[in-house]
């Protein structure tokens, strides 16, 4: 270090200058100590300091003065600028001391020797006074530049306290900040929980829109420096993804499917909007419900596709009312099946109303292919007939009739010929019709009052009769259901006799 008033090179351990003599023990000051203190304490704290030290020093001097009892004019001289010295600078106070100390025991010792003086020591000690104006001096012009050194000094520490403080506030405005940064990003954290349905952050609320979210985390960027950024920023991210799946999934049903994390019955997929979202690669609960509704609207979707291809291809063999023959009732009834497995929507009736008049029509189809049916059967039955008529007539007996296995005349009626009512040939020969009713009584076709006999058919100038039985009492008839009577038993011709039916004999 160096001395503060000559600016010798002072080792560590000096506490007076070699060169001006001065006591340096005032200036070990701790100048950090006061660093966090304002400009106007320090100084007033140094001034409080010279203050004490200067009236010491002055009441030190007038002691010493009294003692001495100096009456010349020098001596008051120094006296005065001695107490000047030591009010304006109390370390040169310090160093006038020390020296007056030595000189008055020189003094002494002096006077011990009869306080007389040779005119070479008197010459000497003039000599060390001259030394003494010089360095008081020198010391006065040296006292203001270390008062100026020491303002320096002070004003250093005040800057130097003054930017501490600044800093401190600095800091501590950043501790409240970063306070209030963490309360604010609570604040948003807590608010986005409350969008989730549970702890586990599966699912979201279904009236958790967008907007919200992003309402909630406008202001999240602005402390993208704070350790909770990442995750509550990865939390908005996660809200934002399902808020954008839920309501991408559910603009495809005809009402919500996915509410508040649990997909809802009764609604379906939209007949007029066909599934277009990807099923989603996650691994979490969320997906898994998505891509269920997802799947669940594709095979709506598949199964509303089937049934309108099966009822447009029936459509398309319905022409001016009427139902292609390569339509059958199979197909129809497959086509209905398919129809009624879908879900109640418009599409479905549609659908049907489609239905239902290619079902009409294929009723009325098949009615008029029942009549041609039965008109052909007529038609061959007539013809038939006819040719066994004319066989009969050709052959003059019954022989040539033809017998059935649904027991009908071998010889229908020919209503031409039962008009003809008053022709000869339906009298009977005498005693052929008794002859004929008792023969077929004793074999047991029927019994007596329990049958009898309408007009058939005039062949050759002959009347042929069928005979029926009326109950179930002959032998033969026994067991059969009365539902079956009355029962064809034989044909008979009036003229002969001749008589047969449809066994074999």
């Amino acid at each position: 270090m160096k001395c503060p008033n000559c600016g010798f090179e002072l080792s560590s351990v000096q506490s007076v200058c070699p060169n001006c003599g001065i006591n340096l023990k005032n200036d070990d000051i701790n100048w950090s100590d006061y660093k966090e203190l304002p400009l106007g304490t320090v100084m007033e704290h140094f001034s409080d300091l010279q203050d004490e030290d200067s009236k010491d020093s002055k009441e030190k001097a007038a002691s010493k003065h009294a003692d001495k009892n100096q009456t010349d004019d020098t001596k008051k001289q120094d006296h005065s600028d001695q107490k000047e010295n030591e009010s304006d600078n109390p370390v040169l106070a310090e160093y006038i001391k020390s020296h007056k100390d030595e000189t008055t025991a020189g003094e002494k010792r002096s006077s011990r020797k009869g306080n007389s003086f040779s005119d070479k020591e008197k010459s000497s000690a003039q000599e060390k006074k001259t030394v003494k104006g010089r360095s008081r001096k020198r010391e006065k012009k040296d006292r203001k530049k270390n008062y100026i050194l020491t303002a320096a000094a002070l004003l250093v520490i005040a800057v130097g306290g003054i930017t501490y403080y600044q800093h401190a506030q600095k800091v501590e405005a950043a501790k409240e900040e970063q306070i209030e940064n963490r309360q604010k990003l609570a604040a948003i954290d807590e608010k986005l929980d409350s969008y989730y349905t549970d702890e586990s952050h599966n699912f979201i609320y279904n009236d958790v829109t967008q907007e919200d979210i992003t309402n909630t985390t406008k202001n999240l960027d602005n402390y993208s420096s704070e350790k909770q950024y990442k995750k509550i920023a990865a939390k908005k991210k996660d809200l934002t993804y399902k808020a954008d799946k839920t309501k991408e999934l559910n603009s495809y049903f005809n009402a919500a499917v996915l509410v508040d994390g649990k997909l809802q019955e009764d609604v379906h997929a939209k007949t007029d909007q066909k599934m277009a979202m990807d099923s989603l690669e996650a691994d979490d609960d969320f997906a898994r419900l998505v891509n269920q509704a997802i799947e669940q609207a594709n095979n709506e979707n598949q199964a509303v596709d089937k049934a309108d291809k099966e009822v447009k291809t029936l459509l398309a063999s319905y022409k001016k009312g009427e139902l292609a023959d390569s339509v059958s009732r199979k197909d129809v009834e497959k086509a209905q099946k398919t129809v009624d497995q879908l879900y109640d929507s418009d599409e479905k009736k549609s659908l049907l109303k489609d239905l239902k008049t290619v079902s009409q029509a294929l009723v009325a189809r098949e009615k008029a292919e029942e009549k041609e049916k039965a008109e052909k059967a007529a038609a061959k039955k007539a013809t038939e007939d006819s040719q066994d008529k004319k066989a009969a007539k050709n052959s003059g007996s019954l022989a040539s009739a033809k017998t059935n296995s649904s027991n009908q005349p071998i010889i229908s009626a020919d209503q031409n010929d039962v008009a003809d009512s008053n022709n000869d040939a339906w009298n009977w020969n005498s005693g052929v019709y008794d002859k004929v009713i008792n023969e077929c009584i004793s074999r047991g076709y029927i019994v007596s009052g329990g049958y009898y006999v309408e007009k058939a058919q005039i062949i050759d100038g002959e009347g042929y009769y069928n005979l029926y039985a009326t109950n179930n009492k002959s032998k033969i008839l026994k067991g059969i259901g009365k539902s079956a009577f009355p029962m064809y038993i034989v044909t008979i011709n009036a003229k002969t006799g001749e008589f047969r039916g449809n066994g074999g004999n």
